[in-house]
């Protein structure tokens, strides 16, 4: 994610690019006007969508047929993101003055949280508080952050009950990842470290210096072995668990975005104008894509054969082929998320067959 995401305007899609990505049984979900729609998530058995936008409803689609339900009003019209649990038993929603933890029905509400609470007020170099929520691996936690006084609040995402509020940091939290495991929890601090925290023990493990300015993204690696991290238009680096060593990664005009290939081994950097991916084993560059326009997001599909980049200013998506090298660009499809199973793609108000290229 990682936390900052736009919308774009209506759907448009090239004959030739349809003919090539998608297969028959294409469909419009129907689930949100175009301009509404802000973020959607698969559910993680790959049969149904979460969607979320600026009317402030909550709808589910079922792909398999066809079905489409609201499921909740926000008291606000603007939904940010929606995220559907790893377990496949609870809705998350963030919107601009709430996060809301439903059940799979969404008709139990769980837990609200004020976004931003009232308490600390905005500071004057940072602004107001900005909380963002992550799931859990296996769904059965919560990860609250980005109040402006640091704190890191976890929850049981079954009850919506609080298990532990850190408050040894005290500067803002920018972006927070879990282990695979489930056990600890990687925060970038704006005070130019990052945190390990242990969920478990309710300790804080470590703290480590970085060299970037302003806010830092970190992810853990899949398997547990790496933490990735960067700032904004930084380098990237790579530190290993075990040992501490640092990578640094360099990128022409600095970093964008970042993400770990599904098995761990590669970490793709976007940067200004060029798509890398590195073998996080060797440190080698294996791959280098030109990107032809400023892009915000890259991530992985879920099988490792595909990379995604999205911009938010002008709503574009390119995919390539890791394999074959070969890229399809398509205008105004910002949300763009394949499916857990890679059967369907989902692009804005959109369900297709994703056939391969």
């Amino acid at each position: 994610m990682l936390f900052w995401k736009d919308g774009a305007v209506k759907f448009a899609i090239s004959i030739a690019i349809t003919s090539s990505l998608f297969g028959a049984g294409s469909f419009s979900s129907g689930a949100q006007d175009h301009d509404q729609l802000k973020s959607l998530s698969w559910s993680p058995k790959g049969d149904r969508i979460l969607y979320g936008g600026y009317d402030g409803n909550l709808r589910i689609k079922n792909v398999r047929t066809g079905e489409l339900m609201t499921v909740r009003r926000t008291g606000t019209p603007f939904i940010l993101e929606v995220q559907w649990s790893p377990d496949g038993q609870r809705l998350l929603a963030i919107t601009d003055k709430t996060i809301e933890l439903l059940d799979v029905n969404g008709k139990e509400i769980l837990l609200i949280v004020a976004n931003p609470p009232l308490r600390p007020a905005p500071h004057p170099q940072f602004g107001p508080n900005n909380i963002t929520a992550v799931f859990s691996p296996d769904g059965t936690r919560l990860a609250l952050a980005g109040w402006i006084d640091g704190r890191v609040q976890i929850l049981d995402a079954h009850t919506g009950r609080t298990e532990h509020l850190f408050t040894t940091i005290n500067r803002m939290v920018s972006s927070i990842s879990w282990s695979p495991n489930g056990r600890r929890i990687a925060a970038g601090v704006w005070d130019k470290t990052i945190r390990i925290l242990d969920v478990d023990s309710h300790e804080e493990k470590t703290k480590i210096e970085v060299a970037v300015s302003g806010w830092v993204k970190v992810k853990f690696s899949p398997d547990g072995k790496r933490l990735a991290w960067h700032g904004f238009r930084s380098s990237s680096w790579l530190r290993e668990i075990e040992s501490g060593d640092e990578r640094r990664i360099d990128i022409k005009d600095g970093t964008h975005s970042i993400d770990w290939s599904p098995g761990g081994r590669e970490l793709a950097v976007l940067g200004w104008r060029t798509l890398d991916i590195w073998d996080a084993e060797t440190g080698e560059k294996n791959v280098s894509f030109s990107v032809k326009e400023w892009m915000d997001e890259v991530f992985w599909s879920p099988d490792g054969r595909y990379l995604a980049a999205l911009s938010n200013f002008s709503g574009r998506a390119s995919i390539w082929n890791v394999r074959t090298r070969k890229n399809r660009t398509m205008n105004n499809a910002n949300p763009l998320v394949f499916s857990p199973t890679m059967e369907w793609i989902s692009i804005r108000d959109e369900v297709r067959v994703f056939s391969g290229f």
